[in-house]
């Protein structure tokens, strides 16, 4: 693949990327990806702890380095959305790289044409993977890859160096410390060296490639140095991955679009079928054994990793958005080998079975490009602005954050308050996520939170109280909205409107879930509480709806006349507290 063939794939990467922002598709909203956001906010503003604290839970690597990233582009262009998404196509656009070279390297030009633009035009769950800087399972596959490429340069080419044994061990090292994942790669090129390249294993390559492991782990060994078995294994306070199920349901659930008659999924395995089972009985009769064993053994890669991923008892529901992020290896190979077979099938095969795999490949793409299309057009045409509001809204979430973060301090509720406030930010949006995050996991009363602010937070202490949300009504989870009132009624007077805001910010539960809303807007308030009540809904609706300022305005239409204006001045607070000047403007 020449250069210039190179250039126009990633040209088309970004095209296809910077498409969905500036549409505002749903690719922004994401939890996890605000509050790494916090996290590297956290590395730039010098929070008076140690750095090893500050990561978003430890025993993720992979998330530590992409806050270190993200960390480097809020320096560059601030801490925005606009930097997210840059780091999130910086990593998308390596794995890309670094598979097309794979893929040209063992497979040929036309494999990485054709795994190139299978993924520019990903299925819909893998384009929004690819917009998301989370440092998991996605990103991971870069090392999928890299480890891929040394173990078929050792054991399916005819004179592997002593530099692609050091370039193994260091990528599955860091790959390791990145994430656990990708011990299924390591699992599966030890295999493949101990079967093909026995005769290579010498004493001097094995000692390097384990220096260069060495030298790849030592993040996790600084990490393990200061919190043990924690860098290694999910901590359940920190926590972890939704609700699991039985391993074979999990596998089931791989072929459910299938079972519900879904076009494009029965379009791509159709697909998937005729490269791979055409390409493998074509690649059987290929005269060139090194060839036929590089197919065949990047075909495992997928099966490897989806055996350990059963076995692990990891397996998540398909109805979690985070099914397909977990299976991302299997896509990456799964696409690596057929676009393998197309190879040898535009190579070696009759005009028939070339045709066959024209029209796979085509099939391919046309499904990432209606995906894309689908996703596009649920978003907002309105890309000037859009790309205006992308540079300059904050791109991290200081509660997502502070629920990992507690965790990792010490000392009483005070002394952590004390550690968060060192952020340097508008307090309007900081103090809030602070009384949210550490008085949810506090076991005080509602008057010990109030008279723990009013000490902690001095004359800022009604701003902090607006965070309060389910804390004002924890038994009912933030349900109750008659609970919440009566609760507010015996604390002090000065506390009432605040308190009231944050019930109206919290509203019928955790998720900014528009129908919820709307039923919240239906609760009377005591009256001399509706302004702020209708105030914290107003944010609410600004957390729900975010660059969508078209889908905020058909809400509030759809609303009552009556406290309209309430709504409109907490969505302005809200907003006012989530814009960046980045570039040196103001907000319209």
């Amino acid at each position: 693949m020449t250069r210039r063939s190179t250039w126009l794939l990633l040209a088309l990467l970004l095209a296809t990327r910077a498409l969905l922002v500036l549409v505002a598709a749903d690719i922004h909203g994401y939890g996890e990806e605000l509050g790494k956001g916090a996290a590297a906010k956290a590395i730039l503003d010098h929070l008076p702890v140690e750095h090893w604290r500050l990561a978003y839970v430890y025993h993720e690597g992979g998330g530590f380095v992409i806050t270190h990233l993200r960390a480097l582009a809020y320096s560059l262009v601030g801490p925005t959305l606009l930097a997210n998404k840059l780091v999130a196509f910086t990593t998308t656009a390596l794995l890309l790289l670094a598979t097309l070279r794979t893929a040209r390297a063992h497979f040929g030009d036309r494999a990485a044409w054709c795994f190139g633009l299978a993924f520019v035009f990903a299925p819909e769950a893998f384009l929004r993977f690819s917009m998301l800087s989370l440092g998991t399972h996605f990103e991971a596959c870069l090392f999928f890859v890299l480890v891929a490429h040394f173990t078929l340069r050792i054991a399916a080419s005819p004179a592997p160096t002593t530099r692609d044994f050091l370039g193994l061990g260091f990528t599955a090292g860091f790959g390791l410390y990145f994430s656990l994942l990708t011990l299924a790669s390591i699992v599966w090129s030890t295999l493949a060296l101990l079967v093909f390249a026995r005769h290579e294993l010498s004493p001097r390559r094995i000692a390097v490639a384990l220096s260069g492991a060495v030298l790849g782990l030592l993040p996790l060994f600084w990490m393990m140095s200061h919190v043990g078995l924690d860098a290694l294994f999910v901590r359940a306070k920190e926590g972890g991955a939704s609700a699991k199920i039985p391993r074979w349901a999990a596998l089931q659930d791989v072929f459910g679009a299938l079972e519900r008659g879904d076009p494009g999924a029965w379009v791509l395995a159709i697909a998937y079928t005729l490269l791979l089972g055409l390409g493998v009985v074509l690649v059987r009769t290929n005269p060139d054994v090194l060839r036929r064993r590089r197919v065949a053994l990047v075909a495992l890669v997928a099966p490897v990793f989806l055996a350990l991923y059963l076995a692990s008892g990891m397996a998540i529901p398909r109805d979690n958005w985070f099914f397909f992020l977990r299976l991302s290896p299997v896509w990456v190979f799964g696409t690596l080998t057929a676009a393998a077979c197309a190879d040898e099938l535009f190579a070696r095969g009759t005009k028939a079975k070339g045709a066959c795999a024209s029209f796979a490949v085509a099939a391919l793409v046309g499904v990432g490009v209606y995906d894309l299309a689908g996703l596009a057009s649920r978003g907002w045409w309105n890309p000037s602005f859009v790309a205006y509001q992308t540079a300059h809204v904050k791109g991290y979430d200081y509660a997502e954050y502070f629920d990992k973060v507690q965790h990792h301090l010490e000392g009483t509720v005070e002394d952590k308050i004390a550690v968060l406030r060192r952020y340097d930010d508008d307090p309007a949006l900081l103090l809030p996520a602070i009384s949210l995050s550490l008085f949810e996991h506090a076991d005080v009363s509602l008057e010990e939170a109030i008279a723990i602010s009013k000490r902690s937070h001095g004359e800022q202490w009604k701003v902090a109280l607006t965070g309060l949300r389910f804390f004002v009504h924890p038994r009912n989870a933030g349900y109750d909205l008659a609970a919440a009132f009566a609760a507010i009624e015996t604390v002090d007077t000065e506390a009432r409107a605040p308190l009231a805001e944050a019930v109206g910010r919290a509203g019928l539960g955790p998720r900014f879930v528009p129908a919820k809303i709307a039923k919240q807007l239906e609760f009377a308030p005591p009256d001399d509480l509706v302004v702020p009540f209708l105030r914290g809904t107003g944010w609410r609706i600004y957390r729900a709806f975010g660059l969508r300022r078209d889908l905020a305005r058909e809400f509030l239409a759809a609303q009552a006349p009556r406290g309209v204006g309430e709504l409109l001045a907490g969505i302005q607070l809200a907003e006012g507290a989530d814009w960046h000047p980045s570039i040196g403007a103001t907000r319209p």
